[in-house]
């Protein structure tokens, strides 16, 4: 059976069929006592110790280093690892097609493909994010969604019978984790200011206010917000009402890149912010609609974006324009192949080709061309993860880079 992993920073979803079962994170990891922290558990801490927590790994996807290394994990690359191997483990989903955000690059999407791969799960496919609206639409779109610290907004034109995506433009600063910190210190200075009270000076009490507004801005759509904060000292509560709340989602959302000649799509995340539209329509967008099918809604989908023995990027579909034609058909032909999955047999460069049984690599290959356990080798730019080295991959040993091969005789 083929899942489904929706990476979003926000909602970290990995989807099981026949019942569907949706396991829903955020993607945010903490240093715990014994074993790695994440999602909830890990936000119930970014308040009160914030240098144990980090929730940037997905919307970096690389291997650079942390500046505050998580239990084992000493990069983001190792982060993502750690979680996605977490989730399989909670799922049971082995293969999947991964909706990604149109900003990844196909490099990054090389590297997320051995991340998972590593964590035992397999990628059949990349799709990308904005095309989950369906084949149904026949016009030049936007489509916004939003991260925990971002939002994005995607360009999708409609041509000869396909949907494509096109540019996408990044909004930092108007994610999911912004809206709820501005409105924790819009509390908080109401607390300053009528009582006296600084809830910033404790990270107990700061923590309890994100707790609630978190909960609050899931559970619902607010029009007002009933917040409390109970210390040793003091207890009090604030009312926030419709016109600071709105207010405080303007500012958040200001930002974002819209083209008020065309319609305005938000995904299901996007329509859970309280006043978006209202916003969205004073900033200049003309027409703004909600996602009405999710395309992954239906698994009957999923096959026909598997590509036998390569990773496929899909970034355009093809529309409902003949009658009894397949609901989004893959264009195969403008798929780029993100990695191709065959294991090497030379290393390369400069123009030299070594086989992986020769005797230079015997400090990281053994004599069959497996990694040794624990050898000082980066694959892809972070320690490896997989004992077979696949065609594509960057070998960086010894001071020197290498490509991986396969020579077919």
């Amino acid at each position: 059976m083929i899942g489904i992993i929706d990476f979003n920073d926000w909602e970290l979803v990995i989807t099981n069929a026949e019942p569907v079962r949706n396991k829903k994170h955020y993607a945010a990891a903490a240093k715990g006592p014994e074993e790695m922290l994440f999602s909830e558990d890990a936000l119930a801490l970014c308040r009160i110790n914030p240098q144990l927590v980090n929730t940037q790994y997905l919307r970096k996807l690389s291997a650079d280093p942390l500046s505050n290394p998580i239990n084992d994990a000493k990069n983001h690359a190792d982060l993502i690892f750690h979680h996605l191997r977490r989730m399989k483990e909670q799922s049971g989903v082995s293969r999947c097609v991964m909706v990604i955000s149109e900003h990844y690059t196909d490099q990054q999407l090389g590297l997320l493909a051995g991340i998972a791969e590593a964590a035992g799960i397999e990628v059949l496919s990349f799709f990308n994010n904005a095309l989950r609206v369906g084949p149904k639409q026949s016009m030049d779109f936007d489509f916004l969604d939003l991260g925990l610290s971002h939002a994005c907004t995607t360009s999708v034109v409609s041509r000869e019978g396909k949907l494509a995506t096109a540019d996408c433009q990044i909004s930092e600063g108007s994610g999911f984790l912004n809206l709820v910190e501005g409105l924790l210190y819009l509390v908080a200075e109401t607390f300053l200011e009528r009582d006296r009270f600084d809830v910033l000076a404790n990270g107990a009490t700061e923590q309890q206010l994100f707790n609630q507004i978190r909960e609050q801005l899931e559970d619902s759509k607010p029009d007002s917000m009933s917040l409390s904060v109970t210390s040793d000292d003091f207890n009090g509560r604030v009312e926030l009402g419709r016109e600071k709340i709105q207010e405080l989602v303007r500012q958040k959302f200001i930002g974002l890149h819209l083209d008020p000649n065309k319609p305005l799509i938000l995904s299901t995340r996007a329509q859970r912010v309280p006043f978006i539209s209202n916003v969205l329509k004073e900033h200049g967008a003309q027409s703004i609609r909600n996602i009405e099918d999710d395309f992954f809604a239906n698994y009957a989908n999923l096959e026909i974006f598997v590509v036998p023995n390569s990773i496929q990027r899909i970034a355009t579909i093809e529309s409902l324009s003949e009658p009894g034609s397949p609901a989004g058909n893959l264009n195969k032909n403008n798929s780029p192949e993100v990695h191709k999955k065959e294991k090497a047999t030379h290393l390369v460069s400069n123009g030299s080709a070594w086989e992986l049984s020769h005797p230079r690599w015997h400090g990281f290959l053994d004599e069959e061309g497996l990694l040794r356990p624990n050898c000082q080798v980066l694959v892809n730019g972070s320690s490896p993860r997989s004992a077979t080295i696949n065609t594509k991959d960057k070998i960086h040993f010894e001071g020197s880079d290498f490509e991986a091969i396969r020579v077919e005789v």
